[in-house]
């Protein structure tokens, strides 16, 4: 069974009927009581995620408590680690103050990357996709993207909180050049967005049911196909149910698995020694093709 840290900050604010969602999934919850003075993990380790639940204490208040930084420092591991975050009350705003420090660290690192002479020498004109390439192989995600080519699923094929009426403006970030820098740019603004989108939905996020009930069982014989815009792109999933509505197949196609061959061309203009960084400037994922 796995779980997820749940940090306590005062006894009567638990999980309540998050705990029942959590315990359907099969999901354990560990609880570490702040109040009662019980040390704030300095990893995430094996935890599936993390919730931060709600307290009296304020965001800023971190000379009184000083644990809420060893939770930010908590909140961003997890981040970093791709692990899902959940934060109630004090949680959200304890969310919003690391995406803060988050936002500043990236710029920190953008700002020596630009003004670096050899580091923009060495991603400038490496690495060229060009647009029609870039279209001709129907390239997805970032490398599309700083390709010139305007696309996203999350604007094209809208689903969960993006075809919401009271969504947030999605602003899908395009360049041209088509070089590996291009693809630094693009993924740097990208995550300026995404915590952008973080905060928007934090702040419109109301009441209401934690999961959405199936019907069971689902109708027979029928096939579903979705795209969901993950970190490297468009990823389609197609489902497949039997006559009993059990699910028959299910088939998920990666964006790595069409983005490889934009490396090989990409590849062609670039020297021997800078192959590596072309490569990763894509930032493919090799176990994501296998059939």
């Amino acid at each position: 069974m796995s779980k997820v840290w749940v940090l306590q900050h005062i006894e009567c604010e638990n999980l309540g009927t998050i705990a029942h969602s959590l315990q359907s999934a099969g999901i354990s919850a560990q609880y570490v009581c702040t109040f009662e003075g019980q040390p704030v993990p300095k990893e995430m380790g094996d935890a599936a995620g993390l919730i931060v639940m709600g307290g009296p204490m304020g965001v800023y208040d971190q000379p009184r408590y000083p644990f809420l930084m060893d939770e930010m420092r908590l909140i961003a591991q997890a981040l970093q680690e791709e692990k899902p975050v959940l934060g109630v009350c004090l949680g959200s705003q304890l969310l919003a103050a690391t995406l803060g420090d988050t936002l500043a660290g990236l710029d920190s690192l953008m700002g020596r990357i630009e003004g670096n002479p050899s580091v923009v020498d060495r991603l400038d004109d490496t690495g060229v996709l060009q647009h029609q390439a870039a279209l001709d192989l129907a390239v997805a995600g970032v490398a599309a993207r700083a390709s010139g080519v305007d696309r996203d699923a999350r604007r094209d094929h809208p689903h969960g909180a993006f075809a919401d009426p009271g969504r947030p403006d999605l602003r899908v970030v395009t360049v041209s050049e088509g070089d590996a820098m291009a693809r630094v740019t693009v993924r740097a603004l990208e995550a300026r967005e995404s915590i952008r989108l973080v905060g928007e939905f934090v702040r419109q996020l109301e009441p209401g049911p934690l999961q959405v009930a199936l019907a069971e069982p689902l109708p027979g014989g029928r096939i579903g196909i979705s795209a969901i815009e993950s970190a490297r792109g468009e990823a389609v999933h197609w489902l497949r149910t039997d006559a009993l509505g059990r699910v028959e197949r299910y088939h998920l196609r990666s964006p790595s698995y069409h983005n490889w061959p934009a490396v090989a061309l990409a590849a062609e203009t670039a020297i021997v020694p800078d192959f590596p960084l072309v490569n990763k400037s894509f930032e493919l994922c090799y176990s994501c093709t296998d059939r």
